[in-house]
């Protein structure tokens, strides 16, 4: 996210969708959608976990997740944080998709967003579980404070905004 909007303020993006946290300096955001994060691991995993897992279980559990450099750790970090704990992965990655990978083929455990998780869900390669309390990420779209959004942008970002709901309304579903 702080790398998509210092090349938004740099001009070299015209558009970017990024995790939402309205920072000062930061360009005007557009609100798209508020997405429950999971814990997943492998649907072939010999434990089980709860319907429902608090944060701080997850201490228990070799992680892997996002780099500090990544949007989604910040969410994860400040959560665990505002828990009393810090986190300390096994692995960090930040290409969401491998990290899937990773979790599907190993012991490890991960957390994050639906939408990432989706593929390997409906692939039945992993197994998602619901965080308790819920942990929330939000995601908006930003534009270049001096340019003009044209309808034609506007129209594509509508597009995109659309089928990022839908796509987090079937990672939803596919949750325990």
């Amino acid at each position: 996210s702080d790398v998509c909007s210092s090349d938004l303020l740099a001009g070299q993006l015209d558009l970017a969708i990024v995790n939402a946290r309205q920072r000062s300096g930061a360009p005007p955001m557009r609100h798209i959608l508020d997405e429950e994060m999971m814990l997943a691991h492998a649907a072939s995993a010999a434990w089980t976990l709860p319907k429902a897992v608090s944060f701080p279980a997850i201490m228990k559990l070799d992680l892997v997740i996002p780099s500090r450099r990544h949007g989604l750790r910040r969410i994860l970090d400040e959560t665990a944080a505002n828990a009393g704990f810090a986190l300390s992965p096994r692995l960090e990655m930040d290409t969401l998709p491998a990290i899937c990978g990773v979790v599907a083929s190993t012991d490890m455990a991960t957390i994050l967003p639906g939408i990432a998780l989706r593929d390997a869900l409906e692939a039945g390669t992993i197994r998602a579980h619901r965080l308790r309390p819920a942990l929330t990420r939000s995601i908006a779209w930003v534009s270049h404070p001096r340019r003009v959004v044209s309808s034609a942008m506007q129209a594509v970002m509508e597009i995109i905004s659309d089928d990022l709901k839908s796509a987090a309304q079937a990672a939803s579903r596919l949750g325990r």
